[in-house]
């Protein structure tokens, strides 16, 4: 739920070599800016998923399912 296939990261298949060249290939590749893009958006995922907010949110909800 944390990295997004081609939104934040890449997925691939780590029995199958192929997939893993496959991948890392395509991580080589791609331009800085799509590496960088990548990074903000996992830094938006991480900052809404654990936040304080988020946090207290989750954890009230925790308690009140008791």
């Amino acid at each position: 739920y944390i990295v997004q296939d081609n939104v934040n990261g890449l997925f691939f298949d780590p029995n199958e070599v192929q997939s893993i060249y496959e991948g890392l290939k395509m991580i080589i590749d791609l331009p800085r800016e799509q590496l960088s893009l990548w990074g903000k958006e996992s830094r938006r995922i991480a900052e809404e998923l654990f936040s304080q907010e988020s946090f207290v949110r989750k954890y009230v909800n925790l308690i009140e399912e008791l």
